[in-house]
């Protein structure tokens, strides 16, 4: 239902495509591609994707002709799989021409409209995301980002964000972004804020799943193992408030600012999780936000 790729280089996105779609039918999955510092053992491309069993419950959804920019490959607006819907990775282009506005918040709000087009065909609104990651290719240009992101959430808590900074992203555009949303149905709980700064809660729990923010560790100039381990402690305060525990994750997500902390990351994963390891991610990415390693997880209960 959801793919995401991460290339060595963005110039092999058309190569990508023409691999990738000869793998699937007529209903292709949602999809999020982007450009990676670098992937482990020298990878051109590392894919990670999410299934879902009962295919009778899963449906792509279909904007209406014109309403989103002409798609650059082999993906879904967004798929359902059950009560959650994946989307996919979208940038700023306008629909009509795929003109792409040169500022940043220009492209933030555009973006932003093309993810809501997609959420009203779904039958759901800004209120039913409950997970976000937001990718930006220039991260001195990243302090606008958050006025123009907030706007379409009114009121409400953000959903649980995570703030990647990347060489480059398909086209020209400057950031794109992925959510997952749930139907209204599904029972939800926000784990609140902490002081991090996003405005984003430490993690939102939708059914039966915990979705949380990527965290950080709380001093940036640490050794690595030290900066780690911090941000295990608070991704397991996160758990514990949702009632939940670290044999429910399911997925963690790692971003290193240097692909050399790779085997200290193993050892304190394996620490961590001595036996059936949940499924895993990890990229190297640009330096931008403070700090050796950030790390998000999906726990269900």
């Amino acid at each position: 239902v959801k793919c995401h790729v991460y290339l060595a280089s963005m110039d092999d996105y058309t190569g990508m495509n023409k691999v990738y779609g000869s793998v699937f039918g007529d209903r292709v999955p949602a999809r999020t591609t982007v450009e990676a510092q670098r992937l482990p053992d020298g990878s051109g491309v590392q894919i990670g994707c999410v299934g879902f069993r009962d295919l009778a419950r899963t449906g792509v959804v279909q904007p209406p002709r014109g309403s989103l920019p002409a798609p650059l490959g082999p993906y879904s607006a967004g798929v359902w799989a059950g009560d959650t819907l994946y989307l996919s990775g979208m940038g700023g282009q306008f629909p009509e021409d795929r003109r792409l506005p040169e500022p940043l918040d220009q492209q933030v709000a555009q973006t932003l409209v093309n993810v809501g087009t997609t959420l009203k065909a779904a039958g759901l609104g800004f209120a039913d995301l409950v997970s976000s990651t937001v990718y930006v290719t220039l991260p001195g240009e990243a302090k606008a980002l958050a006025p123009a992101y907030a706007p379409p959430f009114g009121a409400q808590p953000l959903p649980p964000q995570a703030l990647v900074f990347l060489p480059r992203l398909p086209g020209a555009i400057k950031t794109e972004m992925t959510f997952i949303a749930a139907r209204p149905s599904e029972a939800r709980r926000a784990i609140n804020t902490d002081g991090q700064g996003t405005g984003a809660a430490r993690g939102l729990l939708a059914g039966r799943t915990l979705y949380t923010r990527a965290e950080m560790a709380s001093e940036a100039g640490g050794p690595f193992e030290e900066q780690f381990r911090d941000v295990l402690r608070r991704l397991g305060t996160t758990l514990e408030d949702a009632g939940l525990t670290w044999t429910h994750v399911a997925h963690v997500q790692v971003y290193l600012a240097d692909l050399a902390d790779l085997p200290s990351l193993d050892k304190l994963f394996r620490e961590r999780f001595p036996s059936a390891p949940p499924a895993r991610t990890v990229v190297e990415v640009l330096p931008g936000a403070p700090g050796r390693v950030h790390a998000s997880l999906v726990a269900v209960r």
